[in-house]
């Protein structure tokens, strides 16, 4: 079994790699035309996976092709009347695990302590399986609406007065007819990437209102980028 210091350079040499091979997966929109499309998530919890596992997993994805977002382990496939096709080869994933103990203090009293230990598991992605053809991009059927709302998130959104136009396969904003266009909710991943573009859009939005001419500075597509991203996150940070 690999230590933390290895595992952790596993990691570093794979997106060394994918950087100097040009191989990272570009930069992604956050909602997607398919249920079965878009965050890379459990197929046992139905969570997004976070942190570098989901950088991992987009690498993996974008290496093999895979479209379909849901990955499980060989056992919960198998739990899932499934089974991982011959010859598929998983894709490594870390795991946190909380370690309770008891330790003797420097006054030789025993006082709870814990510590993270570092693993390595594998998740196969569902096109590298046989019998869950529903979890695949384009086999699906949308489902109801049930995506989380931000009461706060939706007051500002709202207060803005703003003329936002929801659905399609698009978000911006059109300074001409002066309206934003964001998909509808269910496309997206998950509620905050819905709020986030919708705040990115909302920042572009504001610009002529606040007196932000682009054409009177070097670089001024970028600047405003950067200023949208930021105020993405921060309605509903």
């Amino acid at each position: 079994m690999p230590s933390p210091s290895e595992i952790r350079q596993q990691i570093t040499n794979q997106i060394v790699e994918a950087l100097t091979n040009g191989n990272l997966p570009p930069w992604r929109r956050p909602w997607a035309d398919d249920p079965n499309a878009g965050l890379n998530t459990s197929l046992s919890t139905g969570n997004a996976y976070r942190g570098i596992n989901q950088i991992l997993l987009q690498l993996s994805a974008a290496h093999h092709g895979f479209q379909s977002r849901w990955w499980g382990t060989f056992n919960q496939i198998k739990a899932s009347g499934a089974y991982v096709l011959k010859g598929e080869k998983g894709t490594q994933v870390i795991l946190f695990k909380p370690i309770k103990r008891t330790r003797v203090d420097e006054n030789g009293k025993e006082a709870d302590d814990s510590f993270l230990v570092l693993r390595t598991f594998t998740v196969f992605n569902i096109e590298q399986t046989s019998g869950l053809q529903h979890c695949r991009v384009g086999l699906a059927q949308l489902k109801e609406d049930t995506t989380e709302r931000y009461e706060h998130a939706d007051v500002v959104i709202e207060a803005t007065g703003a003329e936002i136009h929801y659905g399609g396969n698009e978000a911006f904003y059109r300074s001409v007819e002066d309206f934003i266009q964001v998909p509808l909710r269910h496309q997206f991943g998950s509620a905050d990437s819905f709020y986030e573009t919708t705040f990115h859009e909302l920042c572009h939005w504001t610009e002529k209102r606040v007196g932000f001419d682009r054409s009177q500075a070097e670089n001024t597509y970028a600047l405003g980028e950067l200023v949208a991203e930021i105020g993405s996150v921060l309605p509903h940070g």
